[in-house]
């Protein structure tokens, strides 16, 4: 289980990069990205979010994610149906917001 302290304590000056899956793999566990995105942004550090296995399935508000991941393979229950499901977005401050699927 990945706590938004957990997080939180591991950064210190040099981190520039944070990326995590939005759910553990196994036991479902959905981080607070929010929480740990907020915090992110506020210390200027860039949030990449996997979030493939919950995409569809649960509302996912990127509000706080500068890059959010979505690649299907074939362990991906909730975009299982979905032949070639490629998505990415990114947040830069001079471009507005681009979500592609192929």
């Amino acid at each position: 289980m990945i706590r938004p302290k957990d997080v939180i304590e591991q950064i210190d000056k040099n981190t520039r990069f944070v990326a995590l899956a939005s759910c553990h793999f196994i036991s479902g566990y959905r981080i607070d990205f929010q929480a740990i995105g907020k915090t992110l942004r506020e210390r200027n550090i860039l949030f990449c979010l996997d979030a493939i296995q919950t995409v569809g399935a649960f509302p996912t508000t990127i509000e706080n994610v500068d890059m959010l991941a979505a690649m299907r393979t074939n362990g991906c229950w909730d975009l299982a149906a979905l032949a070639n499901v490629r998505a990415a977005f990114h947040s830069g401050k001079a471009h507005p917001a681009h979500l592609w699927l192929e």
